[in-house]
C-alpha cells in the first residue's frame, strides 16, 4: 500500500513527524511544497519514504531520519533521479539507522543570485565612440585668432 502526503503546507514553527502507521512495510510518498521547522521521518519497521521529482521540501531547524538496528528507515528518490531536501540557514541533519542513497540530497536551498549587469558588445562601443569623441572636441578650447605663442607680461 502507498500513502501520499502532498499539496502545499507551511507548518511555521511546528514539527512534523512521519512514522509507522497501520500498514508496516508500506511505502509513504511526500510531494508538493512542505516548509517546516523540524521534520522527523522515523520507522521501526523499515518503512520506505519516497520523495518524488519536483517535491519542494524545506527544513528550517532539524531534519531527523531515524530507524532501528536491523530495520533502517529508507528515503528514496522516485524514478532514480536526484531529489533535494532544502535546509535553511543553521539547519541540522540527524541520521540514525537510515538508508539514504546519493539520489536523496540535503543542502542549502536555492540562493538568490545577483542580476547580470548589461554591457555593450564591440558593436555598441563602436557606435558610442564617435559620439564620445565629438563631445570631447566640442568642449576643447577654441582658437580666436589671437597669437598665443608670444607671452608678454
Amino acid at each position: 500500500m502507498t500513502r501520499e502526503i502532498g499539496g502545499s503546507l507551511n507548518a511555521g514553527n511546528n514539527t512534523i513527524e512521519l512514522r509507522d502507521g497501520r500498514d508496516p512495510g508500506s511505502t509513504s510518498q511526500l510531494s508538493g511544497t512542505l516548509v517546516v521547522q523540524n521534520l522527523t521521518i522515523k520507522s521501526s519497521t523499515g518503512r520506505t519514504f519516497v520523495l518524488p521529482v519536483g517535491a519542494n521540501i524545506t527544513v528550517l531547524g532539524t531534519l531527523t531520519v531515524e530507524g532501528v538496528p536491523g530495520q533502517p528507515v529508507v528515503l528514496q528518490a522516485a524514478s532514480g533521479t536526484a531529489v533535494l531536501i532544502n535546509l535553511g540557514p543553521g539547519a541540522t541533519v540527524v541520521r540514525t539507522n537510515a538508508t539514504v542513497p546519493a539520489t536523496v540530497q540535503t543542502g542549502a536551498g536555492p540562493s538568490v543570485s545577483a542580476a547580470a549587469i548589461p554591457t555593450l558588445n564591440e558593436y555598441g562601443l563602436m557606435l558610442l565612440s564617435p559620439a564620445h569623441g565629438t563631445g570631447a572636441l566640442a568642449s576643447a578650447p577654441r582658437c580666436t585668432g589671437v597669437n598665443h605663442s608670444t607671452f608678454r607680461p
